[in-house]
């Protein structure tokens, strides 16, 4: 058997550009191509050079086909992934949200509504360039919520006056975690929530970054029981031979009035 070796060098190449390639050339372009049989048993080595061009393909409608509408999720910053299909290797393909504007290899966006995005694709193995555009949508990402807690409160006090205490953040699609600012409140801020409470009570966090959207959730205040001072505000009158009335006694209480049906008493005499 006889192993032919080839090697090739981009035709006219001198200096520093003058690089030899092992095998044979698979890029558009023109090559000088070796050709190299060693020395054999029965015969001496032989070699051929010739020159050799690979003509560049045309782009056709069947390269670098995208969808029409897209729709994301921004993802924390990040260069946007655009679904293409069917995109030869070595394609460039670059963005621009103008038409005549300037075209760079990478796509970022805030959360937007739909807006046009116009893109030029080209390859160093295909003539000419594909050009296109396609309705870009990128929703706002959710965050997650963790630690959620809430400050204990007091009978009366409205739920507002307990604090809600949490960390937000996302992940991207890199799985690098960075935090997400904000604001949480309740949702029914003004609610007066009975003593030893076991229930529920919904919040929501309001991120400062508008690409994130809003997220609910649910905590359980613990509320303690109030404290209530009865005030005499008279301590003196008349003997009628009868019991004297609750009323007489010009009682009020605080923080909240209670009805004189509902308070029991008890008396003792002085001296």
């Amino acid at each position: 058997d006889v192993t032919i070796l080839y090697t090739y060098k981009e035709k006219g190449a001198t200096g520093v550009n003058e690089i030899i390639y092992e095998g044979l050339p698979v890029q558009a372009g023109e090559y000088e191509i070796r050709a190299y049989v060693p020395e054999l048993e029965n015969y001496n080595t032989a070699e051929c050079v010739i020159d050799y061009t690979i003509n560049k393909a045309p782009f056709t409608e069947e390269h670098c086909v995208v969808p029409e509408d897209i729709t994301l999720t921004y993802d924390g910053g990040n260069a946007l992934h655009i679904p293409f299909e069917n995109v030869p290797d070595e394609t460039l393909i670059l963005y621009s949200f103008e038409e005549d504007g300037e075209y760079k290899a990478m796509l970022f966006t805030s959360s937007c509504a739909t807006k046009t995005v116009y893109f030029k694709a080209t390859n160093p193995n295909l003539s000419g360039e594909k050009t296109g555009s396609f309705n870009l949508t990128i929703n706002k990402a959710t965050p997650s919520i963790s630690g959620a807690s809430c400050t204990e409160i007091t009978y009366g006090s409205e739920l507002s006056s307990s604090k809600i205490t949490a960390s937000a953040y996302f992940t991207d699609s890199r799985g690098y975690t960075r935090s997400v600012s904000g604001s949480f409140m309740w949702l029914s801020p003004s609610s007066i929530v009975s003593a030893g409470n076991v229930s529920s009570y919904g919040f929501i966090f309001i991120p400062s970054d508008s690409n994130y959207s809003s997220v609910t959730g649910t905590l359980t205040p613990s509320v303690k029981k109030s404290e209530i001072s009865i005030i005499f505000n008279d301590t003196m009158t008349e003997f009628t031979g009868k019991e004297i009335s609750p009323e007489a006694l010009d009682i009020s209480t605080s923080p909240v009035e209670i009805s004189l049906k509902s308070l029991k008493y008890s008396y003792r005499l002085y001296g």
